[in-house]
């Protein structure tokens, strides 16, 4: 890299700067772990119910990380791409397509109730 005409060079990473990273790596998996045993015990103790749970699995990794399936009372967690949280709908690539997509068909829809109370003449309501 040239900065003002001088050279500069980065060091290469210190072995102690890599252990730090690949220590990281694995508490962020045993984070995840802990969550799905989390789940799981919640499950065991019927504070989670296994017909109405699905999973949303969120990950911007290039290689998707494949875990195994959570499993509740025997019957696996359903793995979906969409959910509608408070009305809004998330997917699994945090981008707003979805939601938008939705939103638009819901205004679709009211204006063209609009359209066929304006050609039939019916006057405004007045409170």
């Amino acid at each position: 890299m040239l900065t003002q005409g001088h050279s500069i060079s980065t060091p290469p990473p210190s072995d102690e700067v890599i252990s730090d990273f690949c220590n990281f790596r694995s508490r962020q998996k045993s984070r995840v772990e802990l969550s799905v045993a989390l789940v799981k015990e919640a499950g065991e103790h019927n504070l989670v119910n296994d017909v109405k749970c699905k999973e949303l699995r969120i990950s911007f990794a290039k290689p998707a990380a494949d875990f195994a399936p959570i499993v509740i009372n025997g019957k696996a967690i359903e793995v979906v791409s969409t959910v509608k949280l408070l009305g809004l709908n998330i997917s699994s690539d945090l981008r707003w397509n979805c939601h938008v997509a939705e939103i638009s068909k819901k205004v679709a829809s009211r204006l063209s109730f609009l359209r066929q109370l304006k050609r039939a003449n019916i006057p405004p309501k007045i409170c």
